[in-house]
């Protein structure tokens, strides 16, 4: 974590830890598991964020050794290469199910939406 969100959390009394930068170290014990993309698109400055090395950061088939048997995995989308696509067929892959659920999730609040059921803030 970087120094102001530290400094943040010390402030507030929050208790934190800072336990690796290595992924393989800390899978094993993550009961989930989000993975996002850099999102290059808030740069400051186009391609500010292709400078930082992420990739001992890109979960691979060979680090789902390492995974606990019910952990899940979940991703936001859109992705890249954080995940590597051979982990998709993984049952604790739960991204695509994440992804459906959220497509029902909406399809229902546009659906009481357009019948009026939901008020106009």
């Amino acid at each position: 974590m970087k120094e102001d969100v530290c400094s943040f959390l010390e402030r507030h009394g929050i208790s934190y830890l800072i336990e690796t930068e290595s992924l393989e170290k800390v899978l094993g014990d993550a009961n989930a598991i989000y993975m996002t993309r850099i999102q290059d698109e808030h740069d400051a400055t186009p391609g500010e964020s292709g400078k930082t090395d992420v990739s001992k950061f890109r979960l691979t088939l060979a680090n789902m050794a390492y995974v606990k048997p019910n952990a899940v995995i979940m991703h936001p989308f859109p992705r890249r290469d954080e995940i590597d696509v051979a982990i998709d067929p993984d049952p604790r892959a739960m991204y695509w199910r994440q992804e459906r659920n959220g497509m029902w999730s909406r399809a229902g609040f546009d659906c009481l939406h357009l019948s009026g059921r939901i008020m106009k803030s």
